[in-house]
């Protein structure tokens, strides 16, 4: 993972990069971490970075028209704000920000925020190789839903391949159960990810498909549904 800090203050600097060394250690990943003082040096090495940590006050530039050059340039970088006041928050909402933390920043705080931004990394970046299913590399953010038919699995893929697998639904409910999937009926487990509306019985998918949702399972799917709305908008 290739993380970056746009920030002056050394102090902060110091405190932030020994969070993120403890949070990688934790979590067993290898990182490389790049500091920035001048948005011009930031713009020419932005496309290689995945989670940017952008302090709101650098001298006279502004962190928001920062972001929001960065969102025209390379949309793929995650966006976390650091600033010592609170009055940028609702700011951070126009650069799609993951998260905004005030300074100092409270390591309990940090590692409880920052596992969501990982999972939504680590969901970017999975894949996987059953020989069962396919030959293929099969991408997870690629699987628009799961149902179970027959004694088997089909997983329904937004590149419109479809994959048969000799396993159970519960066997995608465990295996998916950090990467934004919920199960709306039975037989179906939908990524949240290409979830248009839901309305009374249904389920609108942005492929333009429609699957049905059962009351059994409706309250967890709508709570599950706006959880993530609320990661990919805050």
């Amino acid at each position: 993972m290739r993380i970056a800090i746009y920030e002056d203050h050394r102090e902060d600097i110091e405190h932030l990069s020994g969070l993120i060394e403890k949070l990688m250690v934790k979590k067993n990943m290898e990182y490389t971490l790049s500091v920035f003082s001048s948005s011009e040096e930031l713009f020419q090495k932005i496309s290689s970075i995945d989670i940017l940590f952008l302090d709101i006050e650098i001298g006279k530039e502004n962190g928001i028209e920062i972001g929001k050059r960065i969102r025209e340039l390379y949309w793929d970088c995650k966006i976390i704000i650091t600033s010592s006041y609170q009055k940028y928050l609702i700011e951070g909402y126009k650069i799609r920000a993951e998260r905004y933390f005030i300074k100092p920043i409270l390591e309990k705080e940090f590692f409880i925020e920052m596992e969501d931004v990982l999972n939504q990394y680590f969901f970017k970046e999975y894949s996987f190789v059953d020989e069962k299913i396919s030959k293929r590399k099969i991408w997870v953010k690629d699987i628009v839903y799961i149902e179970y038919l027959d004694k088997h699995t089909l997983l329904h893929c937004a590149n419109q391949m479809l994959y048969t697998a000799p396993y159970p639904l519960k066997y995608w409910t465990e295996l998916f159960q950090n990467y934004g999937f919920s199960q709306c009926y039975k037989c179906f487990l939908v990524n949240l990810m290409y979830v248009e509306k839901i309305e009374k019985k249904d389920v609108f998918l942005k492929n333009g498909e429609k699957l049905p949702i059962s009351r059994f399972y409706k309250k967890e799917f709508e709570n599950a549904y706006v959880e993530s709305l609320s990661r990919r908008t805050c």
